[in-house]
C-alpha cells in the first residue's frame, strides 16, 4: 500500500521545480522555449511572452497544489485497486 500525502509531497516539489525551470527558460531564452513548445504541441507556434511576478507566483502556487491534490487521490485509488485485487487473490 501506498502512503497518499508520503508520495504527494515528493510529486508536488518536483513538478515545482519543473514549473520553475521551465519559466526560467521561457524568460532567459525565449526562442528556444518556443521551438520547444512548437515540438511538443505539434507544430503549433507559441511566442514566448514575460510574466508578472505575481502570475509566476500564482501558476507555481496552482501547478503544486494541483499536483498534491492529483498524486493523492492517485496513490488512493491505487490502494483501492490493490485491496480489491488482494481480496480475490489476484495478487
Amino acid at each position: 500500500m501506498v502512503r497518499p500525502w508520503v508520495l504527494a509531497l515528493p510529486a508536488a516539489g518536483t513538478l515545482g521545480i519543473v514549473y520553475v525551470v521551465c519559466a526560467a527558460v521561457v524568460a532567459l531564452l525565449p526562442e528556444v522555449a518556443g521551438q520547444i513548445s512548437s515540438v511538443v504541441f505539434h507544430g503549433l507556434v507559441f511566442q514566448a511572452t514575460p510574466i508578472p511576478a505575481a502570475s509566476f507566483v500564482a501558476g507555481l502556487a496552482l501547478t503544486v497544489m494541483g499536483t498534491f491534490v492529483i498524486t493523492v487521490v492517485f496513490a488512493m485509488l491505487y490502494n483501492s485497486c490493490v485491496g480489491h485485487c488482494k481480496k480475490r487473490g489476484r495478487i
